[in-house]
């Protein structure tokens, strides 16, 4: 590029770097510039690691005085026309005239753009077949990840399907379990009840049979065995027993129903307490084992026969007396023999 004014002329060219050298000692060689003052400048220069001096560039500026053009420099600005002219008419001068003035490299620097440019677009088609390939094989590995996650949940489900089915038969069958437990336990409740039933009844037995066996040898024995309490004693058959309360009944001193309950008593005997006073009748009932009931039952035949107007005594007899049986009867005036001994009263006199 350049610039004409009435004082200088001002070129600006782009140059290789290794050129500068030649083009300076061009610009004074020529007959044009011979003898004159044109000092080319480095303006600029570019450069990278990347490149080699020959593909290197410069920016060069050249400051040319007009006087001494106008005195040896033939060519002028009417030439110049005349040759921009005449390049337009003939492309072919235009072609040598850019291979005189571009360098080697300038002038395949279309193609190198063009080449590397097919080379860019080879290597996006690849990198784009290569991302297809990638996508291709991601969509795969997807659609794979996708396929076991589905057969994953479905054999989830069937076993969360099999562990319901088998809790479901657990549960039915803890049920059957509990009812037949619970109809097992309800039948030796029964069966338990029935034994309890059949001991209670079979004690109840026994336990007659041993006081049945208990009252025999308390009244087979009655003077070894009462003879603390009375003396000169006389066991009351149930016939004199039976005169006696049906006369008190016919006299009106007892109630039909109190003389079935003293006609009922275990054993009466008819005594003295010392020499020299009046009878005195004693009234024992008998049981193995004396609770509260037997004191009660004994004390209140006691009173029946008083009504009599016979001094009467109450007494218990058997093998053991339970505590509040024992405690019962020192309050109520009634005679312990338990075994053969005899506990008096407290209100009652030896």
């Amino acid at each position: 590029m350049y610039r004409l004014s009435q004082d200088e002329i001002i070129i600006v060219a782009i140059a290789h770097l290794l050129r500068l050298r030649g083009i300076a000692l061009a610009l004074r060689g020529p007959p044009v510039f011979r003898g004159f003052q044109a000092k080319p400048a480095l303006i600029e220069r570019r450069y990278s690691s990347k490149q080699s001096p020959r593909q290197a560039g410069a920016l060069l500026y050249v400051r040319i005085k007009p006087q001494a053009v106008r005195a040896t420099m033939p060519f002028t600005i009417e030439d110049f026309r005349d040759l921009v002219r005449i390049l337009e008419e003939k492309p072919e001068w235009r072609a040598e005239m850019r291979r005189l003035i571009l360098t080697d490299e300038l002038l395949a620097l279309p193609e190198r753009v063009e080449r590397g440019f097919l080379e860019l677009t080879e290597a996006a088609k690849r990198h784009d077949e290569q991302i297809a390939e990638m996508r291709a094989e991601m969509d795969r590995r997807f659609a794979e990840t996708d396929r076991r996650f589905a057969e994953t949940d479905r054999r989830f489900g069937e076993l969360i399907a099999e562990m319901d089915r088998r809790f479901a038969e657990t549960d039915r069958r803890f049920a059957e379990l509990i009812a037949e437990t619970e109809r097992l336990r309800q039948e030796v409740d029964q069966k338990f009840a029935v034994v309890i039933v059949t001991l209670k009844v079979h004690g109840d037995q026994i336990g007659d049979l041993k006081g049945m066996s208990l009252e025999r040898q308390y009244a087979d024995h009655a003077p070894s065995y009462f003879r603390k309490i009375v003396r000169r004693l006389h066991k009351l058959s149930s016939e004199e027993l039976a005169v006696i309360v049906d006369d008190a009944v016919d006299a009106g001193q007892i109630t039909p129903r109190e003389a079935d309950d003293l006609v009922a008593a275990d054993i009466v005997v008819r005594g003295r307490r010392t020499a020299g006073q009046s009878d005195v009748y004693l009234v024992v009932d008998v049981s193995w084992g004396v609770g509260k009931d037997d004191v009660e039952r004994a004390a209140r035949r006691a009173a029946i026969l008083a009504k009599l107007g016979i001094p009467t005594l109450a007494a218990v007899a058997g093998e053991f007396v339970t505590a509040d049986a024992a405690e019962l009867a020192r309050t109520e005036g009634v005679w312990q023999v338990m075994d053969g001994r005899v506990i008096a009263p407290e209100s009652a006199s030896s």
